[in-house]
């Protein structure tokens, strides 16, 4: 197989047992409404993030999509090789690739993929085949995040290694709010806002997938914010508060 979808390991919150697929942010969730942004570039090769009306924070991946080349070029790669399989209708063939790379990629020690580091799931054609995936690879805990919570409601055959943690900030909150999804991530602009949700905050991804983060947690606000911003202002609470608690 000569084009297959590349795939990452670790990164500096998550273990090396820890496979990575991305995609590109804004441009593969059409949920996302209030972290939604995208990385552009233009035709000098300089790349920029564009935001939106809704835009109320910036997401994470995609500053980091504008930031690094190679992974503004991983997520075009994926996301590209992934939209050949849905506009030629080839099932059996995304799952085949799908399969493949994740094994050509991972270490004897991995146990975990985590789906959409960047990005979303935006079809049921995708979904379908990773649940393909995931009962191939019964070794191995699939997680991810999404805000295209439309997929998921009606969809009662989830593979038992296959988490979903609906997150908070799109189009379909409402489901959340409705109780179709007990597992929920909601992004905060403090620890204090945390605690009055009575929520966990998650530093490692482990509530996406274990017993601790089944009734919803948070995640706190991290990244880069567009400058003047309310997100902005939080972050740099957040960075001065850390550093009081190190004693810097």
């Amino acid at each position: 197989m000569n084009n297959f979808f590349k795939f990452g390991i670790g990164n500096n919150k998550l273990s090396s047992q820890t496979l990575t697929f991305s995609k590109s942010s804004g441009l593969t969730c059409p949920a996302a409404n209030k972290c939604k942004a995208v990385a552009m570039m233009n035709d000098q090769g300089k790349r920029s993030i564009k935001r939106f009306k809704d835009t109320e924070f910036t997401c994470y991946s995609a500053t980091l999509e504008a930031l690094y080349p190679s992974l503004y070029n991983l997520t075009r790669h994926n996301t590209s090789l992934l939209n050949e399989y849905i506009k030629k209708d080839n099932f059996n063939g995304l799952v085949e690739c799908f399969n493949y790379s994740i094994n050509q990629k991972r270490t004897k020690n991995c146990n975990l993929v985590r789906w959409n580091q960047s990005g979303d799931i935006y079809t049921r054609f995708e979904l379908e085949a990773l649940k393909k995936v995931c009962e191939l690879n019964q070794d191995l805990i699939f997680y991810f995040y999404s805000k295209n919570l439309i997929l998921y409601p009606t969809n009662r055959s989830i593979p038992q290694n296959m988490f979903i943690t609906a997150s908070y900030g799109g189009k379909y909150d409402y489901l959340i709010d409705r109780g179709y999804f007990k597992r929920f991530s909601k992004v905060v602009f403090s620890v204090e806002e945390a605690l009055r949700l009575g929520l966990p905050i998650d530093n490692d991804d482990s509530h996406a997938y274990m017993d601790k983060g089944k009734n919803g947690f948070a995640l706190l606000l991290h990244g880069t914010q567009e400058k003047n911003s309310k997100a902005s202002e939080a972050l740099k609470e957040i960075r001065k508060n850390k550093k009081q608690l190190l004693g810097v």
